[in-house]
């Protein structure tokens, strides 16, 4: 990663935090919205021994956007 480069951002799923992982960097996963009434996730990494700038970004992005809802129940579907 470069100097200015503070994250990389990708779609939460799949195997995206292995990325990070594998590089040995911090990942960082927060709510972004639903897809069809299903949780849809954001994940952020960055280099490493860089999770207080991590930490600050994801929350930004929590504050900015407001997608996360209080998990419900849903009525069961009739079969």
């Amino acid at each position: 990663m470069k100097d200015k480069l503070d994250a990389i951002v990708a779609p939460a799923g799949g195997a995206t935090w292995s990325i990070a992982a594998v590089a040995g960097y911090p990942y960082i996963t927060v709510p972004a919205g639903f897809i069809n009434e299903m949780p849809a996730g954001i994940g952020f990494f960055g280099r490493a021994f860089s999770e207080p700038s991590l930490i600050k970004i994801a929350y930004a992005f929590e504050q900015q956007t407001k997608a996360r809802k209080t998990p419900q129940f849903l009525a069961k579907a009739s079969a």
